[in-house]
């Protein structure tokens, strides 16, 4: 993720709790973020990995 997105997506979920400024609260937010963004890495290379091996076996299902 790039600073800038993860400073505005921290700065937004501030601004909509009403916390902006609050130092303890841009912690949590941003361990928020950061859980948030690591679930998408994850998700989207296990989609990847298990596309992968499907194409695997169903090329060896039509070659047996």
């Amino acid at each position: 993720m790039l600073e800038n997105e993860y400073s505005q997506r921290v700065a937004d979920r501030l601004k909509a709790s009403g916390l902006s400024g609050d130092a303890d609260a841009e912690r949590e937010a941003g361990a928020q973020v950061m859980r948030e963004t690591e679930q998408q890495i994850y998700r989207q290379l296990t989609d990847e990995v298990l596309a992968l091996r499907l194409s695997e076996n169903g090329s060896r299902l039509h070659h047996s």
